[in-house]
């Protein structure tokens, strides 16, 4: 389409039609292009009419003739603008990268004088160095993962113009399950969230376009479509970087109501081994389990119409159906090289008698990329007179370990291997657990049952040492939280969170600690409320005696 628009008389041509309307008596310019252009967007929407001003930026795209024309005028009027002509597409880097740009042609102009371009902004210069000398703008990787924005600004001596584009720096080391949300309601968040209690290997990221991340990187990709009138139609050009990541021996789940049976199929659904019978109905009420989901029940909650009939083929298996038995609606394949789930509903839809962790652990399962298991504290017990001890396990990669007392967080400690229960009832008997922190996650709990035969815990004391605790998630990338104990109740204390230049964005002051012990959650955001950049960050905890400090790691999506 580009290539038709650049070819017309733009002192003539802003209204261009994708149907022909001669035979109706109007004789306006006629583009089948427009049609290709609108698939781009992937709803499978074309409209009557579109109005594209100067920089071929799309004003209008509708039914509606009156507001059409209507648009034609802001439309010849953009002429008299800059305007960006060649954009730069968002980078992937990884650490040590280096690419060149060429900007000269940038920007466009009605002005005849040169255009001037600078770097106006680099919001993350820690994560990535940009230099532009003569028209090269030149790009470096650092060796801190994350996003950093780039704004270019083009002057032509008498109006200003601002582009921006996002340069992702990925860790070659770096594993990932990545979810492609391209439903128009979006559930990517929830799902996430489950994932994240089985999936220990690395982050897992929710994202809207395919090209923010290396697939290569990912250890499976979950790409969610949605349900009509909310869904997303996939294109070829979205489905081919998922086929070369399938051919690699990759893992991918895929829903969507209508992408099965009544979609434009594109070189990737033929790869999920799946028969779509029929476009179905909304009728899903209920879903049951197969095969490694077998004896699994679930309500169903999400999105309900169209929902495509599925049967498996060629050595496919069914994994959920209708409850009702009518139809499956979930079909897995093991290729021997890559797997494949594909679905006709919203899997954060299902609730009941089992719940989203079991579908979700059953997938991970399946796609074997749990990673290994994280090995528990040993030989962990607990005295009567309430004081734990335990073995550390033999790791590289050990951070700390989480006490807890009948269920309840009391403490995050370091690589100490004993604590001193405080506050208990003499007589009563406790469960105390230990779990271990590893850089991957946490282990499973070990837990000891005890009777403490102690004397009371003196009301005013805690009996503790003042400590600042390892914080968790660490890197994160939404908020974390930051535990503590103080020795006393009336001990003063705050906790200041720094920046690497020494700036302080945020300050928690009077602190309080319930038995000793407390936490407080930061969200990544200054004291204005505003959010701060990915990077490296310290906390500091600050007694009237002693102060402590711990490095934290910050990592936006």
């Amino acid at each position: 389409m580009e290539q038709w628009w650049n070819n017309q008389n733009h002192d003539e041509v802003y209204l261009i039609c994708s149907f022909d309307w001669s035979g109706s008596g109007y004789t306006m310019p006629f583009a089948n292009q427009i049609d290709g252009f609108y698939w781009d967007f992937g709803n499978g929407y074309v409209p009557f009419f579109a109005v594209i001003g100067a920089y071929n930026i799309l004003m209008y795209g509708d039914n509606g003739y009156q507001q059409a024309v209507d648009t034609v005028p802001n439309a010849i009027d953009s002429f008299n603008y800059m305007g960006v002509t060649n954009p730069i597409p968002d980078q992937i880097l990884y650490f040590g990268d280096q690419v060149d740009i060429n900007i000269s042609n940038l920007f466009g102009s009605p002005n005849p004088g040169p255009i001037i371009v600078t770097i106006s902004a680099n919001t993350n210069p820690e994560i990535v160095t940009a230099t532009l000398e003569d028209s090269i703008l030149t790009l470096i990787a650092n060796e801190v993962a994350g996003i950093s924005n780039i704004a270019l600004t083009g002057n032509d001596g008498v109006m200003d113009c601002v582009y921006q584009f996002d340069v992702h720096v990925v860790d070659p080391t770096a594993r990932y399950v990545l979810i492609l949300d391209l439903d128009t309601t979006p559930t990517g968040e929830t799902l996430r969230n489950s994932i994240a209690n089985f999936y220990t290997s690395g982050d897992v990221i929710v994202t809207n376009d395919l090209t923010s991340y290396p697939l290569s990187n990912a250890d499976a990709v979950f790409v969610l479509l949605g349900i009509y009138s909310n869904n997303h139609i996939l294109s070829e050009a979205e489905a081919a970087p998922i086929v070369e990541y399938l051919n690699n021996g990759g893992k991918v789940y895929m829903e969507g109501g209508d992408t099965w049976y009544y979609d434009t199929q594109t070189s990737l659904q033929p790869m999920f081994h799946l028969n779509a019978i029929s476009d179905g109905s909304g009728d899903l009420s209920g879903v049951v389990g197969h095969d490694f989901l077998e004896g699994m029940s679930w309500s169903y909650s999400g999105e309900n119409s169209w929902i495509d009939h599925l049967a498996p083929t060629d050595g496919a298996v069914a994994i959920f159906s209708h409850s009702a038995g009518s139809y499956d609606c979930g079909i897995a394949y093991d290729s021997g090289n890559y797997k494949t789930i594909g679905c006709s509903f919203e899997i954060t839809g299902l609730g009941g008698a089992n719940s989203l962790d079991d579908a979700v652990e059953g997938i991970i399962d399946f796609f074997g990329i749990a990673g290994p298991q994280l090995a528990v504290p040993q030989n962990f017990a607990v005295t009567e007179l309430g004081v734990a001890s335990w073995e550390a396990p033999d790791s590289e990669t050990l951070i700390g370990f989480n006490v807890y007392l009948d269920n309840n967080l009391v403490a995050q400690l370091g690589l100490e291997t004993d604590y001193t229960f405080s506050g208990l009832s003499h007589g009563h008997t406790y469960v105390a657990g230990v779990t271990a922190l590893y850089i991957e996650g946490e282990s499973e709990e070990v837990q000891y049952t005890f009777t403490y035969l102690g004397t009371e815990a003196d009301d005013n004391e805690f009996q503790l040492q003042t400590k600042l605790l390892n914080n968790k998630p660490n890197p994160f990338y939404l908020q974390t939280t930051i535990s503590y104990q103080l020795s006393s109740k009336n001990e003063k204390a705050q906790i200041s969170i720094y920046n690497v230049k020494g700036e302080k964005v945020k300050t928690f002051s009077e602190l309080v600690a319930d038995k000793g012990s407390g936490c407080l959650v930061w969200n990544g955001k200054d004291e204005a409320g505003k959010e701060v950049s990915s990077g490296i960050y310290f906390y500091r905890l600050e007694t009237e005696e002693r102060t402590f400090t711990k490095k934290m790691i910050l990592m936006k999506k």
